[in-house]
């Protein structure tokens, strides 16, 4: 993936997957991971595959059988199931500040899934996918990805790692089927060293790198486990139009979750798009180059964030839907200025979406590991800076338009004001999917 030299990174996140094995140590080594080496997968001579994008189902629902495609169906499945876990994360929260990204959990455990099998796979594909099955997301995320690293308007950096406890000997039981999969699509640098304190400080050392420093450290302590997985992205875009002083309106009111009134800068423009979700109304502003927007939701009036969420879930609302049918209404725009941070420990809110038989020491990883596996830990950290100069999102160019609904106008202007609590989306625009999805309860 392409790496980005920049001082400034204001959108970074890091997602892990700690596996702990069972068993005995008697499996093969796999013959291209050696320890000691920086990109043992590198050793697998898989080209990257060259993925389309196929925005419908054609009439019979069948896939083509001799391409590799990424498929729209899927990204909208996918985004059902993301905003599910906004919404388990939302509700452990309590008011506070939620910042998720759906591709970075897709890509962590989509390296996971391609070991699993069974029961184990299928509960993780429908949790993480949706119900897409793990040969369908490998091609939807490096479709993604793939127009991640070739863009030339905004700055990326996706990477990911697979790092391997091997305390007395280089018996590192990845498989090589496993490896020659896990690299075509998301190109890990594989690393067998002891886990110890030593462990801790070169996997967080890779983690700040990768991060350009926004994120220091993805562990606390010594790793126990046998297994790490995990993904790192990050990236910058300016907004494709900048503001003026005049679109500047500082020591404006922000009432936040608990009826407390903080005071925040206001960057006011008018929308790109104008699109309802649920009862909610969301605008969409696109970063340079037209290919990534940021979206902005205010919910009714009426319900908190997780009440919102939680009724998009029930209505089973999909943005990747819901925006294509937006109105040519003229709507204007009030976006507040905000830094979040965030950090959750994901085992819980995925076990009550319905992944159970993964976290069991009798989990089928079978395809991955000479040896039994089972995930004992899954971390997630994320930052995100939005202000007048841009976001570490991506920019975006003209966004293809569907037809859709176009809303009856009133006689004045759309005008939605992020001043009370908002859900927000930073999205690829060609397929809508949200690469960052966060709910700002609070700006204190």
């Amino acid at each position: 993936m392409k790496r980005v030299n920049s001082s400034r990174t204001a959108a970074i996140l890091a997602a892990m997957v700690m596996m702990t094995g069972c068993g005995s140590a008697s499996g093969q080594a796999a013959s291209e991971v050696k320890l000691g080496t920086n990109n043992l997968a590198a050793g697998n001579d898989v080209p990257k595959s060259n993925v389309e994008y196929v925005t419908r189902f054609d009439d019979s629902g069948d896939r083509p059988e001799d391409k590799e495609n990424a498929y729209y169906g899927d990204y909208v499945n996918m985004d059902k199931a993301a905003l599910k876990m906004l919404g388990k994360c939302l509700e452990a929260e309590k008011g506070g500040n939620v910042l998720i990204s759906p591709f970075s959990i897709e890509m962590a455990f989509g390296m996971v899934e391609n070991g699993a099998d069974g029961k184990n796979l299928s509960e993780m594909e429908k949790v993480i996918g949706g119900g897409v099955g793990i040969s369908d997301m490998n091609k939807d995320l490096g479709y993604l990805s793939g127009k991640m690293s070739s863009n030339q308007d905004v700055n990326w950096n996706v990477a990911n790692s697979i790092w391997v406890n091997t305390p007395d000997s280089n018996n590192i039981r990845l498989k090589d089927d496993y490896l020659k999969t896990v690299k075509s699509y998301y190109s890990p640098v594989v690393t067998g060293l002891p886990f110890d304190d030593k462990a801790k400080d070169t996997i967080n050392e890779w983690v700040s790198n990768e991060t350009y420093g926004m994120i220091p450290t993805i562990i606390g302590e010594t790793p126990q486990g046998s297994v790490m997985l995990i993904n790192a992205v990050a990236f910058k875009g300016e907004w494709n139009e900048a503001f003026t002083d005049d679109q500047i309106i500082e020591d404006y009111e922000f009432t936040n979750d608990d009826g407390e009134v903080s005071t925040v800068t206001m960057l006011s423009g008018e929308c790109g798009k104008y699109f309802t979700f649920g009862r909610g109304q969301g605008f969409q502003v696109d970063y340079k180059g037209g290919e990534y927007s940021f979206v902005g939701i205010l919910p009714p009036s009426d319900q908190t964030l997780s009440e919102f969420v939680n009724s998009l879930i029930e209505e089973d609302e999909s943005i990747v839907e819901d925006i294509e049918f937006f109105s040519t209404k003229k709507c204007y725009y009030k976006l507040p200025e905000f830094k979040t941070e965030y950090s959750a420990e994901m085992v819980d809110p995925l076990k009550s979406l319905g992944i159970n038989n993964a976290f069991n020491p009798d989990a089928d990883f079978s395809k991955m590991w000479d040896g039994q596996l089972y995930i004992s830990r899954v971390i997630h950290k994320t930052y995100i800076d939005v202000n007048r100069e841009g976001t570490e999102a991506a920019a975006a160019t003209a966004i293809e338009m569907t037809e859709g609904c176009v809303m009856e106008a009133p006689e004045d202007p759309i005008v939605i004001e992020l001043d009370r609590p908002f859900i927000y989306l930073i999205i690829d625009n060609e397929t809508n999917m949200p690469i960052f999805m966060g709910a700002q309860n609070t700006m204190k």
